[in-house]
């Protein structure tokens, strides 16, 4: 499972949880910190969001 992102319900809350973080950390971790400072949603990372649990 993979949940990088926003957390919707709680605000300026960023997750990073991965169990291959080895080797998706240094790609998650670039994605999530352009994410961050642009403030826009990074598409590829949209079918990993927490909000797609429900």
């Amino acid at each position: 499972m993979r949940v990088p992102g926003s957390v919707e319900t709680v605000a300026d809350l960023h997750l990073a949880f991965s169990y291959s973080g080895a080797t998706l950390g240094l790609t998650v971790g670039e994605l999530l910190a352009k994410e961050i400072a642009s403030g826009n949603p990074h598409p590829m990372l949209a079918t990993f969001r927490a909000s797609r649990v429900n």
